[in-house]
């Protein structure tokens, strides 16, 4: 019987781990002035829909500088990070992190079943950014989709 209880509670452990697809994933592009006031209505918008934050950044000397951003809480997480590319499709490839174009992304934290909460998440966070004026987006600026969605 304690090896069945063990089991169930292993499987439970690997099955909370593992990562699955994004539930809704948008991209933003900020003007070089608001980086900063878009990490922090992140920061907001994260307490205020109570998951727990975490950030962070690569080392100053690191030759890409990238900031994240994770959310986590009722069953969800909340990604924000530099995306790595830059926003001119001319130089889409470019290994750098752009500090004014972000991806995001919400998925399920534990299980596949929380998948629908993650989605309802990640286009709140999207119009309330939208409402805010940010240039949000559900499609990478690269390629033929550099126009602004209508999302």
């Amino acid at each position: 019987m304690r090896f069945a209880i063990l089991v169930v509670l292993c499987l439970t452990v690997l099955a909370s781990c593992a990562q699955g697809d994004a539930a809704f994933e948008f991209f933003v592009i900020l003007k070089p002035h608001e980086t900063e006031r878009f990490i922090g209505v992140m920061r907001s918008m994260a307490t205020d829909d109570g998951l727990k934050i975490y950030e962070g950044r690569s080392p100053p000397n690191s030759t890409i500088l990238v900031r994240y951003i994770e959310g986590d809480g009722h069953g969800v997480r909340l990604w924000v990070e530099n995306a790595i590319g830059d926003v001119n499709p001319e130089h889409c490839g470019i290994p750098y992190a752009n500090p004014q174009w972000f991806v995001a992304f919400t998925e399920p934290r534990f299980f596949e079943w929380n998948r629908k909460a993650a989605g309802e998440l990640g286009k709140s966070v999207f119009a309330r950014l939208r409402k805010l004026g940010f240039d949000v987006r559900t499609r990478p600026v690269c390629g033929t989709s550099a126009a602004p969605s209508d999302s």
